[in-house]
Order: C-alpha cells, then sequence, then structure tokens
C-alpha cells in the first residue's frame, strides 16, 4: 500500500456528504486527512454533482452553501477531478454506483471509501479494495495517532486536540484549591507567640 502522503483514494458521494452533515464522524476524519494534504482525493463532476444534489434534494441545505462546499473540495491542493470513460457494468445490485469505480480506475486510486453497501459488497475492484470510513481510518492509522498531527492537533475522536488540551488544565485548578485548607490549621500556630509573651511581661 502507498505511503498515506501519497495515497490516492476515491471517496464516493456517501462519505462527502456524511462529512458535511457529521465533520467530527468517520467521514469527516477521513476528509480531514485531505484537506491537511495527508491524501489526494480522486473525485469527479459525477461524483461531485451527486453530492451536491443530495444536499440540496434529500437534506434540503442551501444551495449558497452546498456550493461553497463543492467549491471546498474541488480547490483543495490535493484533489484531482477526473472524467473517467464508461466501464462495463460494474455493480450488478445498484448501477448508478459504476461511475465511482470508473472515477476510481480513471484515477488511479489506491483505495475506494463508501458507505454505500452495494459498493461495500464487492469488497474490491481490480486490486482497488473499498472499504468503509471507519476501516479507512484504521488502515491509516489516523484513529489511534497512527500519524502525527499537523501543527500539534490530534485528528480522531479528540478534535484539533482539544480534549488533550482542556483536561490538562483542570488539574491544577483543583490542587490550587487544596491549599487553602491548611491555612486554617495556620491560626492557632500564629496565636501561640501571643500566649507565651504574656510570661515575659508579668516578669
Amino acid at each position: 500500500m502507498a505511503m498515506a502522503t501519497d495515497m490516492r483514494v476515491c471517496f464516493d458521494s456517501s462519505v462527502l456528504v456524511d462529512s458535511a452533515l457529521e465533520p467530527q464522524g468517520p467521514s469527516g476524519r477521513a476528509l480531514l486527512e485531505v484537506e491537511w494534504g495527508r491524501l489526494q482525493l480522486i473525485t469527479s463532476p459525477s461524483i461531485l454533482g451527486e453530492y451536491e444534489g443530495i444536499l440540496t434534494g434529500k437534506y434540503h441545505k442551501a444551495r449558497v452553501l452546498v456550493t461553497q462546499l463543492r467549491q471546498g473540495l474541488e480547490h483543495f491542493n490535493t484533489t484531482t477531478i477526473v472524467n473517467p470513460s464508461d466501464l462495463p457494468p460494474v455493480v450488478a445490485d445498484d448501477p448508478m454506483d459504476d461511475h465511482v469505480i470508473a472515477a476510481a480506475v480513471a484515477g488511479n486510486a489506491d483505495m475506494i471509501v463508501s458507505t454505500d453497501h452495494h459498493l461495500r459488497d464487492l469488497k474490491s475492484y481490480k486490486g482497488i479494495p473499498i472499504v468503509s470510513p471507519d476501516e479507512f481510518l484504521v488502515l491509516i492509522g489516523a484513529v489511534k495517532s497512527g500519524l502525527p498531527a499537523r501543527d500539534g492537533a490530534i485528528p480522531g475522536p479528540q478534535v484539533n486536540g482539544h480534549p488533550a488540551t482542556t483536561r490538562p488544565t483542570q488539574t491544577p485548578t483543583t490542587a490550587v484549591a487544596k491549599p487553602a485548607r491548611p491555612t486554617r490549621a495556620h491560626r492557632p500556630v500564629a496565636a501561640k507567640p501571643t500566649v507565651q509573651e504574656a510570661p515575659g511581661v508579668a516578669a
């Protein structure tokens, strides 16, 4: 398998849609690897058009927002948009998915990532594995810090490192509050010299 920075990955529209709806989910985290320049995204006008149509049609997202999301995908430094040739029928149960296979072949992809069971049931096509976003994250080692994060950010369940940054700061706060208890015990100690001075004054 190619190194992560050289890996060419084709995300179908289901992954792109999920990444827009749930950025912190597996699909969103997978796309983050592309945004950070760790992977090369292989896509096509057909995949992007389907992605745009699902968001505006099924999920009633604003056209302006969806257009911006699509343009963001198109302008990643690591995005390659291919115009594939037609392939013989591949996905018998859902021929509408054939365009994803065609894009992956045209873009010489190392992997296809999809949540569509029709595609995933194929397991692979001409040596190109077809996996789910979760399986993809495990394979590239992004779930448990298998890849070093850019600028100290930690991908995966911890979003941009925020949980890792927040939790340690709570420990010193709790520890600082504890010394307040011993200060009460010091008050009687401070009073002792006053009691001891009394005999001296009497003398």
